[in-house]
């Protein structure tokens, strides 16, 4: 019997190389989730005073505001500010904190050798400063202290007295003593209040070159390989991959399948926008319908317009498994004071080439009546193809009177198939596993004297007798 582990749906394809722990690719930010790929703290909470967001990309947001910080297009004054549309990284500073914090520890290389987003602050009752200020760092330790012009001025609106707010591009890139950017403080000091009647805001945040360069499609997680499995049925079996475009340029891309694989959506020449990311850009099905076995293929997604971008493979495998098919000796009585074992067997798989069956794993075990128990049977335990599960009801009779005792012995199982790390793993589409009971039976015999029905005459029962005298 094995115990099971932790089931796995999609793993990487055996003999392909793991992906780094952070993709080593450029960054391009609208803060909007739909378009990203990365799940932005959602509003109304948005990211609270002294938490922080780190993206897939390892690119770390430290809110130092001792105010919320938000992502969403419910920011006030910077809707009138060039380059501002829709969703913004966006919150209102007060004088107990001053910064904005972001850093590139994270990433694949650890620092960055440019960074650009659009800014715009405003503040109640007087116009915006008209330069922000920023302190800078490299993976040296090397420091630099950098004035940015906000060279925009634009109305900030009524909630700000009809004041001007600021806004511009910021570019960063290595200046002065610094070799690269690992990390950034964006001072917000100016505009803090204690009312919160100011507000910033970040757009369009990238670093080189998304958002300056050509097109350029990764797959969004970093993903080199797909694999799931199923029971044999009707339909179709799906695998898709999240992409993004993380250059400025739109192109198009298209999709080739092959193996047992087929493209199901005839995907060629489909168009992807300068910073766009698609969840489930490419995809990839393989029929149900065929004897159980292994299966597989790739998916190759190519950049239409840009052919100095290397195209992007997925390898994809796919397993299909006969159900489990259980035999058992429920159909019998089981008394204890006999053999008292009960077993549930799974039939080997079947008889093609590379057949593969679904294995079974016990989830509850309960059993019924004063007495009975079981020994030898567990949760977790599992049955694979041509295994055979096996426990042993026990019966205790003490404190229990002479003649017939029943009760039941219920097992609880699911299928489920075996990946590649040889774990007990999720079968989509597998069908339910009725419960298996059993009934139990034995007698406790009746012995002339035994007064606390224990089974035998000791002390006590003697005792017993002599009370009754």
């Amino acid at each position: 019997m094995r115990s099971a582990s932790i089931a796995i749906v999609a793993v990487l394809w055996a003999g392909a190389a793991a992906a780094p722990a952070q993709p080593a690719i450029p960054v391009y930010y609208t803060f909007d989730s739909s378009v990203d790929g990365e799940s932005w703290p959602a509003p109304p909470q948005g990211l609270l005073p002294f938490e922080h967001y780190t993206t897939y990309a390892g690119v770390f947001f430290y809110n130092d505001t001792y105010n919320n910080m938000y992502f969403d297009d419910n920011h006030q004054a910077a809707g009138n500010a060039p380059n501002f549309d829709g969703q913004a990284l966006w919150g209102n500073p007060t004088l107990l904190g001053d910064y904005i914090y972001i850093d590139f520890y994270g990433t694949y290389d650890g620092y960055v050798d440019a960074v650009q987003f659009d800014f715009a602050w405003a503040i109640a009752g007087q116009d915006a400063p008209t330069t922000l200020y920023i302190d800078l760092y490299d993976d040296f330790g090397n420091y630099e202290y950098l004035p940015v012009s906000l060279s925009t001025v634009f109305p900030a609106g009524p909630a700000f007295g009809d004041f001007d707010g600021a806004a511009g591009r910021v570019t960063i890139t290595p200046f002065g003593t610094l070799s690269n950017i690992v990390e950034f403080y964006i001072d917000l000091t100016p505009i803090g209040t204690s009312g919160g009647s100011s507000e910033y805001a970040l757009d369009n945040f990238s670093t080189e070159p998304a958002g300056e360069g050509p097109s350029n499609i990764e797959v969004a997680d970093g993903t080199v390989g797909l694999r799931s499995n199923s029971v044999p049925g009707t339909g179709n079996f799906y695998l898709s991959v999240d992409l993004r475009n993380t250059g400025a340029a739109p192109t198009t891309y298209s999709v080739l399948v092959d193996g047992d694989f087929f493209d199901p959506y005839s995907q060629t020449n489909l168009p992807i926008s300068g910073g766009e990311f698609i969840p489930g850009g490419a995809t990839a099905a393989i029929s149900k319908n065929q004897p159980s076995g292994q299966y597989g293929g790739s998916m190759t997604i190519v950049n239409d317009n840009n052919a100095s971008d290397p195209d992007e493979v997925v390898n994809l495998g796919f397993s299909i498994w006969d159900p489990a098919d259980l035999t058992d000796n429920s159909a019998s009585t089981i008394d204890p004071a006999d053999d008292g074992t009960i077993s549930i067997s799974n039939a080997p798989p079947a008889g093609h080439a590379g057949a593969l069956r679904a294995a079974v794993r016990v989830t509850g075990v309960s059993v019924t009546g004063a007495g009975f128990g079981v020994s030898n049977l567990a949760i977790d335990d599992e049955a694979r193809a041509g295994e055979t599960l096996s426990g042993l009801v026990t019966f205790d009779p003490t404190g229990l009177s002479g003649g017939l005792h029943a009760g039941t012995l219920t097992v609880s199982l699911e299928m489920g198939s075996i990946d590649g790390s040889d774990n007990f793993s999720y079968l989509n589409f597998k069908p339910a596993v009725p419960e298996i009971v059993w009934d139990l039976s034995t007698v406790v015999a009746t012995i002339p004297g035994d007064f606390n029905g224990d089974g035998h005459v000791n002390v006590i029962d003697l005792l017993i007798l002599a009370q009754t005298w």
